[in-house]
């Protein structure tokens, strides 16, 4: 599963995301400051050096017992 993230991302330029990076409305703002919210705290938990799928992990359930209400709306 995670295989296929980090593919897709080192398959995409620097380059390539400046220019084509959508413009975010509202909700997606909204959405991805949860999301970032959530990153934050997962590393705060684990200041060792988490691994990727720990972090996704803890963000995952993170997002979905605290902020499944408004992502879902």
């Amino acid at each position: 599963m995670f295989r296929g993230i980090s593919g897709a991302a080192q398959q995409t330029s620097q380059s390539d995301v400046s220019t084509t990076a959508p413009v975010l409305k509202g909700g997606e703002q909204r959405s991805w400051a949860i999301v970032e919210d959530a990153m934050r705290a997962a590393v705060e938990q684990r200041k060792q050096g988490p691994f990727f799928e720990e972090v996704y992990r803890r963000v995952y359930i993170f997002v979905l017992q605290r902020k499944g209400d408004v992502v879902y709306q």
